[in-house]
């Protein structure tokens, strides 16, 4: 009787650790699969441009650099609504929202021209719009993912 006591509260203790260690995996979930897209966007990037040893040196830094810019944006954005549901704002809240996404949007597009701007002192209009397609080819795949298959963070193959 004791032995069975001691075999069901090993048990017990073994799945209470299970869960305690599931629950830490899933509060880094976001931020797995953010590191994931990146990787996975850069390695598609990658490929469909074919970049010389020359161009990736100028290349990526500029990249690295926008997409600090085009993240900074993106936390913004995530914040517009203070934490609270549509429903719980009023229109006056609303109203500062749309405010601040329209704010948003505008410094986006800024950023874009400005970095637009960059890569085309550097190299010539059809690899920067080569490059353009890419990211714009990802993006659609990577929703199209989510929406069918519920999955980002995975492999894209350019087609």
């Amino acid at each position: 009787m004791n032995c069975l006591r001691y075999i069901l509260f090993s048990l017990m203790m073994l799945a209470t650790a299970q869960t305690f260690a599931q629950n830490t995996d899933t509060t880094n979930t976001w931020e797995q699969r953010k590191k994931q897209y990146k990787a996975d966007k850069i390695a598609y990037i990658s490929a469909a441009m074919n970049f010389t040893v020359e161009d990736a040196q100028k290349f990526w830094p500029l990249y690295n650099k926008y997409d600090a810019k085009y993240d900074q944006v993106f936390c913004q954005r995530r914040h517009a609504y203070n934490g609270r549901t549509l429903e719980q704002m009023n229109d006056a809240e609303c109203a500062a929202a749309m405010d601040k996404l329209g704010e948003l949007d505008m410094l986006e597009m800024q950023i874009h021209r400005d970095y637009e701007k960059e890569l085309r002192q550097l190299f010539p209009a059809k690899f920067v719009l080569r490059y353009f397609t890419a990211e714009s080819d990802f993006k659609r795949k990577a929703v199209n993912r989510q929406k069918y298959h519920g999955q980002i963070g995975t492999e894209y193959k350019k087609n």
